[in-house]
Parts: structure tokens; C-alpha cells; sequence
């Protein structure tokens, strides 16, 4: 195959929409239920009330800067349907009525919308019914999974990460599987000191029918926009980190998703046949975990689950659950649900019920970003992690990293626990990094600092400090391992060190008093532990 034929009537580059750049998964659950609460299965194309309706809604959730509809037929709220359409969440049907995939409908049950959303990635493809729209027009002859294309180029030895630059290769030259080749290179050109203006060099490589006489540069601009916004749809569903190294952005596949990704790859050859019928393409689309899609929807049964506001209800949970770790029964968000939108108590408890025990889920792709934000997000993540620590591991927590030491010299680590026995305490330091290397000045200050200045948190209760723990959003291993058993070897403290991805899986299930007990033995391992360690 590789690189397809130029047709005047079709681009050749990818598209993607841009709506919304980082499509947290929490953030399209309740995208879902508000188009939920609107649609019921009715007629939305033509229906500018409706329309408008949903915008002010987004506005209201905060997902779309407040503004006035400058024309009685703005198509804004269109760009906003058309996305949920391309991501395989939901379909039109001949009437016009709407309806959701199945990955649509498991996000407004309340399952955890990250492995949805990741999977729904992987298996975007061109071609596509998205595709087809005549705003977009990406040439039938594509036959790709981009997304899934992207990753296989960092998978490459040659390769290994991108920049947002020579991720513009891929948009322009990903055409199919075989094009592999041709974009390693390019990209190796790229590397070498070539500009992007020399290595993309037929204007028939970037054409789009709706932008015929724009000028290089700008063609390069929106390329440059595109593999943007690629990036961030991969950094919101956490396939990727983003590691800013001063010069360029730095895009690495995120390790602890390899086996998503694998996964992925074995289907990688396997693509939904398209036609004129939009339904059965994106029922086989939404099919998220692979189970055929065998619903029978109807408008009378659409109309049962519907209850009015229960939507509006959910769709602002969902927002609440992604930007913070909900770890007890939510007054607050009743109380507030209450005063905005008048809605009873009992209502509101009733609907955010089951969303309760998944709550976790919708805070995973947040609390995995801060875990890798940097200096920027540090003592946000280090609060995230306090809360884990206090709320589902059952420790007494005390954030110390800000206190002043009465000599004014030296600290203390991040966070000071005490076990449920009053007996047994620990140091956890927390480092917002994908790539934690535990250097030797951080090492120092664990084992000549923050371990003896914890005499004074113990202030004199009958406290043994049993162990130390580094939680990050990645580690170096053969630098962190070295240095735990360096820990332990100078000072006699047991230290270890936990991902944020298995501290949030461990986190969701929770622990009892006795599992406490065994999770303080699992943190003297000396090592970096592992979901076999946890298990």
C-alpha cells in the first residue's frame, strides 16, 4: 500500500475534532449525560432549541466559556455532537433520532470511564463515519488507526519519543500500517536538523479541498494544530507523558499502559467495514470491550431510564468525582445541588448513589495526571495523595512538608502517617514525576534529614517509626532500587517505593484494620512494589 494517491475531492491529512483538546474521560461521561437529558432518543438535527439548549448546559458545567449565540443557527453546538460521534459515544439513526454505543451507554451507567475512552481511542480508525462528514473528508483510501499509529512509531527502537514537530509527520503521512517506514525516516531527517517545511515538501501531501489556496505556512500551522490536539487526546486518557525537558515537549508512551496498548496492537489489522449505514458502523465502534453489540433499543425504552434532571444530576457528580478523590458521602455537592438547581435531597442521593462506589474511577486520569505535572502540580498531588493515605488506607495523616522546623533548619518529608495501632508511623515523600530517579540529594535529605528530624512528629508518643515510602507518577528503576537499599543500609528504615497508578488501584479497593497490618509489612520490601507485592 503506503502513501495513497492524491484526489482533489479528499485531504490527506488526519483530523481530529478540537472542541474539546483534552477529552478527560470524566469529561465526556458527562458530556454523555447531558445530551442524555436532552435528546431522550428525540430528533436533534434541525432542532436549533435543543441545540442551544445543550450549549448552555455545557456552559453551565463549565466544559464551554459563557458567551452569547450570535447567530439563531450557530453550529457550535454541533462541533460539541459531532465529537461525541467521532470518539464512538453515540450515532444518528435515518429520523435523526439520537442514540448512544454501547460505550456511550456504559458511561452514563457510571462505569469507570478510563478504560472506555483509552480503548475507544485505540480503536479509532480511518476509514470512518466520521470521515465521511463534509466538513472533515479525510480520503476513503486511509486505512489506519492513528492513534494506535502514533504509538507504534514510539514503540520503535529508532524512535522512542516525539516531539509535537515530528508528530506532524505521522499526520500528514500515516496513510496505513505500512507507512511506518516512511515516517521513522522523516522523523530522522527531522532529528538530523532538517525543518518540518523540507522534510513535508508536495503540497498535494497536506491538501484539503476546503483550504485550496492557503499558503504553506499555514497548511504547516494547522498540522502543527492537528498532532496537537492528537497529543492531548492520548495525554487525557494517560497512554502518554508529556514530559517538558526545557527545549521541546518530550511525548513517551506511558509504561504502565503497555499492556492496554499491547492488547490493542493484536487488533491492530482489523478494521470496521463502512457503509452508508452510520448505525452499524458505530455500534461495532462503541463495542469498547470487544462483546458484539446486541441491544434492541427502542424510544419507549429510552424513555423509562429518563428522569427529569437525573442527568443534570449525574453529568455535575461526574465533574465533582474528576476533580477531586471523593472518598466519604459528598454533602457538600448535595448542598450545593440544592442551592443551584432546587432539587430535593433524597432525589439527589438516590441518583448519585451508584455513581458512590465508582467514585475513584472518574478521579483516576486526574489524579495520574498530577502524578507526572511536575513542580506545578506538586502540592496538589502530595493533598491527592494525603487523602488517599487518610480516607481509603485508614492512616492518620498529617501533611509536614510545609512545616518549619524549630531550629529553622532542615524539614520533614511531604506527609507523616500513624497506623491504626498508634503504635506503628511512616515517612511518605511524594514526587509529581513520570521519571522519579531518586537523586542523591533527595536521598540525603531522606536519610540525614527528614528520618531523624521525625523525632520530632513522634513528639514523644509511644511511636515507632517503622518505615519510609516515595510515591510518584513513574520511577527510574535501577537508580530508585538502588538507593532504597542504600535507605536501609545507612539509617535502618525500611523504605520502598509506590506508582501513583497501583497506590489509586489499592486506593479503590480499600482496606480494613488487618489489611492495614499487612500493608505496612508490604512497605518494608525495600524495593519498588509491584501489583504482585499488593496482591
Amino acid at each position: 500500500m503506503g502513501i495513497i494517491a492524491h484526489n482533489s475531492r479528499y485531504r490527506k491529512i488526519w483530523m481530529f475534532p478540537r472542541n474539546i483538546r483534552r477529552i478527560h474521560p470524566w469529561k465526556m461521561a458527562q458530556i454523555c449525560s447531558l445530551i442524555n437529558e436532552l435528546v431522550s432518543a428525540g430528533s436533534w438535527t434541525g432542532n436549533q432549541s435543543m441545540q442551544n439548549a445543550f450549549c448552555k448546559a455545557l456552559e453551565n458545567a463549565g466544559l464551554k466559556r459563557r458567551g452569547v449565540q450570535y447567530s439563531p443557527n450557530s453550529g457550535g453546538p454541533r462541533t460539541y455532537f459531532g465529537q461525541l460521534k467521532c470518539l464512538g459515544l453515540i450515532f444518528q439513526r435515518e429520523d435523526k433520532s439520537v442514540w448512544f454505543t454501547k460505550a456511550g451507554e456504559d458511561l452514563l451507567k457510571g462505569e469507570p470511564p478510563l478504560p472506555i475512552m483509552q480503548r475507544l481511542l485505540l480503536r479509532h480508525q480511518y476509514p470512518s463515519v466520521y470521515q465521511k462528514l463534509n466538513n472533515v473528508k479525510i480520503n476513503p483510501d486511509i486505512k489506519v488507526k492513528p492513534f494506535l499509529f502514533v504509538l507504534d512509531l514510539m514503540l520503535d527502537r529508532r524512535i522512542g519519543h516525539l516531539t509535537i514537530e515530528e508528530l506532524c509527520i505521522p499526520v500528514v503521512y500515516g496513510h496505513n500500517q505500512d507507512c511506518l517506514e516512511l515516517c521513522v525516516e522523516k522523523i530522522l531527517r527531522l532529528r538530523a536538523g532538517e525543518k518540518l517545511k523540507d522534510v513535508v515538501t508536495d503540497a498535494a501531501d497536506y491538501y484539503t479541498p476546503r483550504a485550496k489556496r492557503r499558503s504553506k505556512a499555514d497548511a504547516l500551522k494547522d498540522i502543527h494544530d492537528i498532532a496537537n490536539t492528537c497529543k492531548n487526546y492520548l495525554q487525557a486518557v494517560c497512554l502518554i507523558d508529556v514530559i517538558d525537558n526545557g527545549r521541546a515537549e518530550e511525548i513517551k508512551i506511558n509504561p504502565d499502559m503497555l499492556p492496554v496498548i499491547h492488547e490493542a496492537q493484536r487488533e491492530k489489522s482489523r478494521f470496521i467495514s463502512v457503509n452508508d449505514d452510520e448505525e452499524s458502523f458505530q455500534r461495532a465502534y462503541g463495542s469498547w470491550d470487544s462483546a458484539k453489540d446486541t441491544r434492541l433499543l427502542t424510544k419507549e425504552g429510552v424513555e423509562q431510564k429518563i428522569s427529569s434532571g437525573e442527568s443534570i444530576i449525574a453529568a455535575m457528580f461526574m465533574q465533582y468525582c474528576g476533580e477531586r478523590p471523593v472518598v466519604s458521602f459528598p454533602q457538600d455537592f448535595i448542598e450545593r445541588m440544592i442551592r443551584e438547581f432546587g432539587f430535593r435531597e433524597k432525589f439527589i442521593t438516590e441518583v448519585i448513589t451508584p455513581f458512590l462506589a465508582r467514585s475513584l474511577s472518574y478521579f483516576e486520569s486526574t489524579f495520574l495526571e498530577l502524578s507526572k505535572g511536575g513542580q506545578v502540580k506538586a502540592l496538589e498531588f502530595e493533598r491527592a495523595v494525603g487523602n488517599l493515605f487518610k480516607d481509603r488506607l485508614l492512616f492518620k495523616v498529617t501533611h509536614t512538608g510545609q512545616l518549619k522546623r524549630p531550629s529553622g533548619v532542615g524539614g520533614y518529608s511531604d506527609l507523616f502517617l500513624i497506623a491504626l495501632d498508634d503504635k506503628t508511623c511512616a515517612l511518605v515523600e511524594v514526587k509529581a514525576s513520570p521519571f522519579y530517579t531518586l537523586s542523591s540529594e533527595d536521598y540525603e535529605k531522606m536519610a540525614s534529614n527528614y528520618i531523624p528530624n521525625s523525632n520530632e512528629l513522634i513528639g514523644g508518643r509511644d511511636l515507632k517509626l517503622e518505615f519510609c515510602v516515595y510515591v510518584a507518577g513513574g520511577f527510574h528503576a535501577p537508580s530508585v532500587a538502588h538507593k532504597l537499599v542504600e535507605i536501609k543500609r545507612k539509617t535502618n528504615l525500611d523504605a520502598s517505593a509506590i506508582s501513583a497508578l497501583d497506590l489509586l488501584s489499592l486506593a479503590k479497593r480499600g482496606i480494613d484494620a488487618d489489611g492495614q497490618v499487612k500493608l505496612t509489612r508490604v512497605f518494608k520490601k525495600n524495593k519498588i512494589l509491584s501489583v504482585s507485592d499488593l496482591n
